[in-house]
Parts: structure tokens; sequence; C-alpha cells
């Protein structure tokens, strides 16, 4: 090979070095971008094998709080059926109580009495006791639902604690 290239150019030989240099760069890349894609594949896998078995792990939490929210609209359904069949029409609040009611369950302060011009206008209107328990009913159901859904969510944020990070390792 040393005969080979003592019979050369000076310019050739130049040329075969800069050519096996670049060629030398160049697998040299190639195989940087091998180990690269390695590493990538096994962050990826691992992040999907992190990804199942958080999922897995959600599945009871999710089925329970379906459970939950069935067994709530039973008994909500069962309490509606209940006040429907007691036919109470007596007048029990008047249209602005009833009104003030939901607004101090849903935290609004937007529904406080008005001046005696509209306290007179709704005093023709008035809720009866079966309209009230049902707008007891109504109000309970939401707010217990929502509990159900706040749980849940703790549940699983307390599932995840720890188990974010999918980095490759």
């Amino acid at each position: 090979m040393i005969g080979f290239l003592s019979g050369l150019s000076l310019q050739t030989k130049a040329l075969i070095a800069i050519g096996l240099f670049l060629s030398g760069l160049a697998s040299g890349w190639v195989v940087h971008g091998w180990k690269t894609d390695s590493s990538a594949a096994k962050s990826i896998n691992n992040q999907i094998k992190t990804a199942t078995a958080l999922q897995n792990e959600s599945k009871p939490i999710i089925n329970k709080k379906i459970n939950d929210l069935q067994k709530a609209e039973i008994v909500y359904r069962t309490i509606k059926e209940k006040i429907y069949e007691k036919n109470d029409t007596d007048i029990c609040f008047d249209a602005e109580s009833l009104s003030l009611w939901n607004s101090a369950i849903a935290g609004a302060d937007s529904n406080r009495p008005e001046p005696a011009r509209e306290a007179a206008e709704n005093e023709a209107i008035v809720a009866s006791v079966e309209e009230v328990l049902v707008n007891a009913s109504d109000n309970f159901e939401t707010c217990n639902k929502n509990i159900i859904k706040h749980n849940a969510l703790i549940d699983k944020v307390e599932s995840l604690d720890g188990k974010m990070c999918a980095c490759s390792r």
C-alpha cells in the first residue's frame, strides 16, 4: 500500500487524505445518529410503559367515580319521587327567598334583595313546599356529584405522585 502511495503526486495524496478524513467524519456522524436514535427510542418506550401503567391504575378510580355517580342519581331520583308523591302545594318561600337560597348555595353575591320596587313585583310569585324540596334536592344532588368528581380528581393526582417523569435513564 505504501508503494502505491509513493508513486502518486502530492495533490493526489492530499485528496486521498481529505477523502479518508471526510469518510471517517461521516461514518462517525452516522454512528452518533444511531446512538441518539437508540436513546430516543428507549426513552419513548419508557414513556409508553409509564403511560400504560398510569392508565391501568386510573381504571379503578374512574370505575369508582362512575359507580358513585350512578348511586347518587338513584338516591336523588328516589328522593324526588317521594317529593312528588307528597304533592304539597302549601306556600313555603316567596320567589325572592328561593332565588336567594340558590345564590347562597352557588356562592353568588349578585342576588341580594333590591329596593321595595322589585320586591313588590316578586310578591305574587311564590314557591310551594314541593318546589322548595325539589330545588333542595337538585342543589344537594349537584353538590354531591361535584364532591364525587372532586374526590376522583384528588385520587388521580395522588396516584400520579412521583410517577410523572418518564425520562431516559
